[in-house]
């Protein structure tokens, strides 16, 4: 008989370099751990689709301000303090 499987926990976020900008979805994602929600909640609440959350977490895709704005209402923070020392740019292109 085998054993039932675990279901494993994911690893947590590395915390930020001092002096290095944090990656926006890294720190979505930082924020979202150290307040235990998951992925799936965070979404449902910032109207978002967890795919494409899961996405901007690990950094394959980008999210603007309103959605931004959405993330750090539900994660109880203002907007400023989600953005601030993170590598998100308002109105500029990565070219």
């Amino acid at each position: 008989m085998s054993k039932p499987r675990r279901k494993e926990q994911p690893a947590p976020a590395p915390a930020p370099q001092l002096g290095v900008p944090e990656n926006i979805g890294a720190r979505v994602r930082r924020m979202r751990m150290e307040k235990g929600m998951s992925q799936d909640r965070l979404a449902l609440e910032a109207h978002m689709d967890q795919s494409g959350l899961s996405k901007f977490e690990r950094g394959g895709r980008g999210v603007g301000e309103v959605p931004l704005r959405r993330i750090a209402a539900v994660l109880k923070i203002t907007y400023e303090e989600l953005v601030e020392g993170s590598d998100f740019r308002t109105g500029q292109s990565d070219a």
